[in-house]
Parts: C-alpha cells; structure tokens; sequence
C-alpha cells in the first residue's frame, strides 16, 4: 500500500469527471478514507467537485481551479479521453489531470499524456490515486522551497558557443549548489555534448521521447550518463543519426515535450537544455517551455543582427521577459577601438540588458574540448572558469532565486 502524502503547508482540491457511478463512488471513498476533513498532520485534501456528466463537468469546473482532475470513461474510448484530457488541460493549465484507464496500453497512454496527463491509472485504484497524490503534494512542496528550474541555452548564430557554455553552466551549477543536475543536450543538427565531456553513451535524447509512456526514476537513470562532475547528462544524437531523420520532429509535440520538462523537475533542481542554433519555430516553441533562455551571441555585426531578429521572435512568441542575453568570447582590449563593438552597443541595438560577459580565452576551451575537460573544474584559475562561475551565481540568485552555497 502506497503511503499517504503528508504535510502541514500544502492544501490539494480533487475535482473528478468520471462518468461510470461506480468508479466514481470508488475513488470518491478512497480519498475521503485516506484524507477525512480536519485530520491532523496531513495535507487539507477535498474533493470540490463530482460530476457523471461531462459537459455539466467542464461548465462548472473552472469556477474551482482544482489542484488535481481524475478523469475516467467507462468504456475503453482513447480519442475520447484524449479529447477530454486536453479540454480540461486548456481550461486549466495548472491542473494536474490524472486519468483512468481499463488497461496500460501504450498508445491509449501516449495519447493521454500527450493531451496533458500528469498520471495514468488502473485498477485497482487506491495505491495508483495515493501515490499520485503524494507526487503532486511533493512537487507543491518542492515548488514552495525554491523548486526546480529549466534552463535554456540557444543562440540565433552557430558557432557562438552555446554547447560549451552549457556545459560549463551545468557543472558550475553544481559545484556551487551541490543539488542534483542535468544537462540535457537537445541541439537539432547533432549535439556535441558527449563528445566534448568525452563520455561513452547508449542511449540519446530520442530513445527519451519515445518511451515517455513509460519514463520513470529508474529508466531516466538508465538513460542518461553521470559525468565525474556529478553531473546527468542524456546526449543528443550523433551528426549522422541526425541526417537519417528529421530530428527537429523530436519537438514538433508539444504536449509530449512538457510532460517531459514535468517529470524532470521532480527529479532534479536544475536543468540546462542546451538547444544550439535556433533553426525553427519549434525551437522556439520548446523555448517558451522554460523557466529561463539564455541567448548566447558574440560581439560581431552578424550576431547581433541574428539576435535581434531571433528576439522579435521571441517578443511575438511571450517569453521576452524570461529571456537574458549573454555575450561570449568578450575580450575588452579589442572592445575599445574605433570600429569596435561594444556591449553598450548591443544593449542600445538590442533594448535590453546583456546579464553576462564570458571572456575570450580560445586556448583553454580548445584544449578542454580536445582533451575532454571541463574548465570550471579543470582549469579553474582561467578566466573562463571565473566567467562560467560568474554567470552560474546570476543564475542561481537573479534567475531561479535561490541562495548560493559555496563558491570553492
């Protein structure tokens, strides 16, 4: 038997669309008997809402904003429960929609998932409903303590460095706040992360999509690589794995894509998303999906030009505010010549603030790509380090708003 989700600070509401009276009356008794009002030490749960009939159900349930919706159809219907999921889902994007299903089919549940569903369960109910409730009482709290960040790494002009610095924010991240880190390398084109961390790897951001029907703690782990940082890393498909398919399909789905940030943030604090050279409006729709995006660009006429168009992209999409550029490879004797560009140049053309100047130091970042090595924790006394470490506490205290620890 699952335990039950306890806690003094979190208050859940339970609305349920379950149209077959005795699965209703079923789960409506499995909370009320694990969740009777007024009983202390344990999380306020109530049930806000019960409705058989559908229609009636999506009328009133937005009056409720319910913590979780429990979503069950009497017959084995998957466009049906689907098309119900993603209603619920667009009239309440905070929910967390769990649904009932006959069976575990791997396509009903794909489905599902993709409409917005946070779980799926089956019979019998009550260990599913408990340790479903536990997840999202523990993600509230989790939330509620700071929580967990998706950051976004891109650039409008490759060959900006944006792999690089993703790595190095990654371990930088780490190293200061000594929480659990992944980087995931979602470059579309084939990523370099692996190769530059020089780890042997398996397993790859695609074999991640395509079992999101089954992800869990264990085949995460399974799947990603633990880097002598300490830090997660899933790679991203080789060059020519990448010529073979379409790899920008990977986020054409949006709802698959969230579902994945979702369960990511329930296993680690940070989250860095190296996403490369923005090449599609499915890049930028994955974008929106994070906490954060740091633009990456250099201090040349072409990137800044890339940027500025890259941000008129991101204005229209509604993620300006959560977008911070940074510049990199700034070396500041080269920043005062007459035909020079400077940073204030790029916050007068661009109308917005650089958080982060990453100096220039091409020697060390060959040799560490060369030789596998990580420069905030292999050349540590570089200015690059420093520059790494640097934008790693902004990010940390101005971006995802939680103290550093230590900076060795």
């Amino acid at each position: 038997m699952a335990k039950k989700y306890k806690s003094y600070n979190s208050k859940i509401t339970v609305a349920l669309l379950i149209n077959d009276e005795g699965v209703l009356r079923e789960v409506n008794e499995i909370i009320n008997k694990h969740y009777p009002s007024g009983m202390k030490g344990d999380s306020y749960i109530q049930i806000v809402g019960r409705w058989t009939d559908f229609t009636l159900g999506l009328k009133a349930i937005g009056d409720f904003k319910p913590t979780i919706t429990i979503i069950g159809v009497c017959i084995k219907d998957d466009t049906g429960v689907a098309s119900l999921a993603r209603r619920v889902a667009d009239l309440l994007p905070d929910t967390c929609i769990f649904v009932i299903g006959a069976e575990k089919d791997p396509d009903i549940i794909l489905k599902v998932m993709r409409a917005g569903c946070k779980e799926f369960l089956t019979s019998p109910l009550e260990s599913p409903i408990l340790e479903g409730i536990n997840r999202v009482g523990e993600s509230i709290e989790f939330k509620s303590r700071g929580g967990s960040s998706i950051i976004g790494v891109a650039t409008f002009k490759g060959g900006s460095g944006a792999s690089v610095l993703s790595l190095n924010l990654a371990v930088a991240l780490k190293l200061l706040n000594h929480k659990d880190t992944l980087l995931v390398d979602g470059c579309i084109g084939g990523g370099d992360i692996a190769l530059y961390l020089n780890i042997k790897h398996k397993y790859t951001l695609r074999d991640v999509m395509q079992n999101l029907n089954r992800l869990d703690t264990t085949l995460l782990s399974g799947y990603s690589v633990e880097h002598s940082s300490g830090v997660d890393v899933i790679p991203s498909l080789g060059f020519m794995e990448h010529l073979k398919e379409v790899s920008s399909d990977l986020f054409k789905d949006k709802g698959a894509v969230q579902f994945l940030f979702d369960f990511l943030k329930t296993e680690y604090s940070y989250i860095v998303i190296d996403v490369g050279h923005v090449v599609s409006p499915d890049t930028i729709d994955v974008l929106k999906l994070m906490d954060a995006t740091l633009l990456v660009m250099t201090l040349d006429i072409a990137s800044i030009n890339n940027t500025k168009e890259g941000l008129l992209a991101v204005e229209k999409a509604g993620f300006l505010e959560k977008t911070h550029l940074v510049v990199n490879r700034y070396d500041k004797r080269y920043a005062k010549g007459l035909t020079a560009i400077s940073v204030d140049d790029v916050v007068k053309t661009l109308g917005m603030p650089v958080l982060c100047t990453i100096p220039n130091d091409y020697f060390t970042v060959v040799e560490c790509v060369n030789l596998g090595l990580v420069a905030v924790t292999d050349k540590r006394k570089s200015v690059l380090a420093g520059g790494f470490l640097d934008l790693a506490e902004l990010v940390s205290k101005e971006i995802v708003g939680t103290s550093v620890s230590q900076k060795d």
